[in-house]
């Protein structure tokens, strides 16, 4: 092909030359030009409004398979917990109105807790003999044809989502989702004087008014077959209609948009008798051409639209690299730069959403993130909760002994040993510079206990590794219970527990970051070129050595090194920066 028709400037420049002699050649083509540009408005009007159309369809769809995702990942629905399971679906059916029930079934097929019954341990209900119920065993969603809801008699579309353990099938959850409301505004939309929509069924009926009409079969199988064109068909009483389907995604329901056949035709019907034998030629010839020309912008064009509405859908995607091959060189340019920006747009996306809610030194959840997580957690929803508040013994110690880059390593082994030591549900957060919180769902005093054990075993682990520093970690840890519900109390009485724990653990990490300091004064004053460091690390031996001698006098004590505490690196105190890790 030649280069310059590999533009969108070439491919235009070409048409109207080829038309320009057509006119010239034969004038009455200006008709048959004017028919075919009126099919191409009602192609891409009928296009346009199936697109809509389906799209806002696939995006209800995919809204409520969400939904019961997100029910059958409940705690509740996870652990079995029927009483709570019971709750859970009560409330979700009470804030969204258009769901009829929502209902457990076990491995078996019965329906154990539903919204509307609640929970019944013997159902006599079986369901292993339908679809969703077959597809929910091979750990696939399911969403059903339009059904008669039992509670409601209104039209219901069932959802349905499997539930996996590392045991394999452990039953599903499906939502009773009503559908007459949805169904009757896709039926009473309409586009042009006289476009509408009809929604078929896996069987091909439509679901108009009462749903008992077929859809022509032969019809259905020309739209399937008709690679996304508009189709021409009659109805039972021989009116015409062009048509456009689209099957929608992961539901087994066919969107169709059709208008009439007399509101395309009858304008041009005077003047196509006219031209009928002149131009049949010559008319064969134009589509022919145009038709090759434009299908190569049209699909570079609709490749581009697909990537803007997935964008705007919050999916950044690059285009497919061989379809750009393909496209025009305008078109290609624009897609790869297209592509390029959506890489970076997702990459900077996933960047911003980390830093909102996790701490860049340690990796661990932010102050934000916490905060927002305990009032979620204050609903009641994961009682008991337990919040485990934990403080780093030593830090400003180590700070002005070793300097901050150690105090910052000291920080960051002590949230992997949180980490290490948490369950996968539990919440480990960095809320203060050597401050760190957990938050425990679905947690006894037990499990508590458990977690602080772990964190001390993670704590001697760290320890016995090569060029590790005195890491000593005081927690406080407080349950739910009759006498404290409220998780703020909670993270008070936490917060007591872990002071507490710190004033007794106190001389412990006092005596062993001195032991450590001991042994590293030597390398101190070889290795380090800054001098005030070294002196810094024996002043802190020094003085921690007289305040333990029983036999100075305390105001000795408290004399001996208030001189040397109003300077630091000779700057007044009140002049220091203060450290990143905020040490107390």
């Amino acid at each position: 092909m030649p280069a310059n028709l590999r533009s969108i400037r070439g491919v235009l420049h070409f048409y109207t030359l080829l038309l320009a002699v057509a006119m010239i050649i034969f004038p009455v083509l200006i008709g048959v030009y004017d028919l075919y540009k009126a099919s191409r408005t009602v192609e891409r009007d009928i296009a346009y409004a199936l697109d809509m159309q389906s799209v806002a369809l696939q995006r209800w769809f995919a809204i409520h398979q969400n939904n019961i995702a997100s029910i059958a990942s409940l705690p509740s629905v996870q652990t079995k917990a029927y009483d709570d399971m019971f709750e859970d679906f009560q409330s979700f059916v009470r804030t969204n109105t258009n769901f009829d029930s929502i209902v457990y079934v076990n491995t078996e097929g019965r329906g154990v807790v539903n919204s509307t019954t609640g929970f019944n341990p013997r159902p006599e209900t079986d369901v292993s003999d339908r679809d969703y119920y077959k597809d929910a065993v091979k750990g696939k969603p399911h969403i059903s044809d339009i059904l008669i809801g039992r509670t409601s008699g209104m039209p219901v579309v069932i959802f349905s989502a499997p539930l996996v353990g590392d045991d394999g099938f452990q039953g599903l959850v499906f939502g009773a989702i009503r559908f007459d409301t949805l169904l009757n505004t896709i039926l009473s939309t309409h586009f042009g004087a006289t476009g509408q929509f009809l929604l078929l069924n896996s069987k091909g009926r439509s679901l108009q008014g009462t749903g008992e009409s077929s859809f022509p079969n032969e019809t259905l199988a020309a739209l399937l077959s008709s690679d996304g064109y508009s189709v021409s068909y009659r109805d039972a009483s021989g009116k015409r209609y062009l048509a456009k389907g689209k099957k929608l995604e992961k539901t087994n329901f066919f969107l169709v948009a059709q208008m009439d056949y007399g509101e395309f035709i009858a304008p041009f019907i005077g003047n196509m008798v006219y031209f009928v034998t002149v131009s049949a030629v010559l008319l064969f010839f134009m589509l022919s051409i145009s038709r090759k020309l434009y299908k190569k912008v049209d699909s570079s064009l609709n490749l581009l639209f697909e990537g803007v509405i997935k964008t705007e859908q919050g999916e950044y995607d690059s285009l497919d690299p061989e379809l750009l091959e393909e496209a025009p060189f305008e078109l290609r340019e624009l897609g790869i730069a297209f592509s390029s920006m959506a890489e970076t747009v997702r990459s900077k996306t996933a960047e911003l959403e980390f830093r909102s809610f996790h701490d860049e030194l340690t990796g661990l959840y932010n102050r934000t993130y916490f905060e927002d997580a305990m009032r979620r957690f204050d609903s009641g929803r994961f009682n008991p909760v337990t919040v485990v508040v934990c403080d780093v013994n030593g830090l400003k110690m180590i700070n002005d002994t070793l300097g901050h880059k150690a105090g910052d390593e000291l920080i960051v082994a002590a949230a992997h040993s949180l980490a290490n030591a948490g369950r996968k549900t539990d919440i480990v957060a960095r809320i203060g510079g050597d401050e760190f919180a957990m938050l425990l769902p679905e947690s006894t005093e037990e499990t508590a206990g458990e977690v602080l054990r772990r964190i001390r075993a993670e704590i001697d682990k760290y320890k016995r590794g090569e060029d590790s520093l005195p890491l000593n970690i005081a927690c406080g840890a407080a349950t739910t219970s009759g006498r404290i519900q409220n998780i703020e109390a909670l993270l008070s009485e936490a917060d007591k527990q872990m002071y507490a724990s710190k004033q007794l653990e106190k001389p412990h990490s006092k005596r062993e970051i001195l032991e450590y300091l001991s042994s590293r004064i030597h390398d101190l004053r070889k290795a380090s070129h800054d001098r005030k460091r070294h002196m810094a690390a024996c002043e802190a031996i020094m003085e921690a050595f007289v305040r333990e001698q029983p036999d100075i006098a305390p105001e000795k004590k408290s004399s001996s090194f208030s001189s040397q505490k109003t300077t630091t690196s000779g700057l007044p105190r009140s002049r220091r920066r203060l450290p990143k890790n905020r040490d107390r």
